[in-house]
């Protein structure tokens, strides 16, 4: 991620504005998936945990909008899990948590 945000620095341009306006669907969705018993979080550990069982994930249709929002954002999850901690990322992308 780091060597590709280099070569696409203007990826970070407006990026902490627009983290910023998810915020409040990001903490409604993570307490719908709690009241519902998909999530858990460890208080400790400061991570969600995920009941698979309970997870229920759509099948769009191929070649949707949402299907191909839901394999970007896939990738990008994959993306983000495998460049570091948090606050390393954070750093890469300008963010101060």
């Amino acid at each position: 991620m780091h060597s590709w945000i280099r070569e696409n620095p203007d990826v970070r341009i407006g990026f902490v504005d627009r983290t910023k306006q998810m915020i409040p669907f990001a903490k409604e969705g993570i307490l719908f998936g709690v009241k519902m018993g998909i999530y858990r979080i460890d208080a400790q550990t400061a991570t969600i945990e995920v009941d698979q069982k309970r997870l229920r994930r759509p099948k769009w249709k191929s070649g949707t909008e949402a299907d191909i929002c839901a394999k970007k954002g896939a990738m990008l999850g994959k993306w983000f899990a495998q460049s570091g901690d948090s606050t390393t990322i954070f750093a890469m992308w300008g963010v101060r948590p």
